[in-house]
């Protein structure tokens, strides 16, 4: 059960760096949220189904 502060805000805590990264390299079609998106949700989806119950965060750049 998570934890919530007096407001009833959920309390999430870092839990330090991650331990395990991974890069992934690519070139898309468009620069638009819809594009960034898509892959963002296979790879969160992916993350899921192999079990990773930690935050996960995806950073994406523009390369010029």
């Amino acid at each position: 059960m998570p934890r919530k502060n007096a407001l009833g805000a959920v309390l999430v805590f870092w839990n330090g760096p991650a331990l395990h990264g991974v890069l992934l390299r690519g070139d898309l079609a468009e620069w638009s949220c819809d594009a960034v998106g898509r892959p963002a949700e296979t790879m969160a989806d992916l993350a899921a189904g192999l079990g990773v119950r930690t935050p996960v965060l995806l950073t994406v750049t523009r390369a010029r």
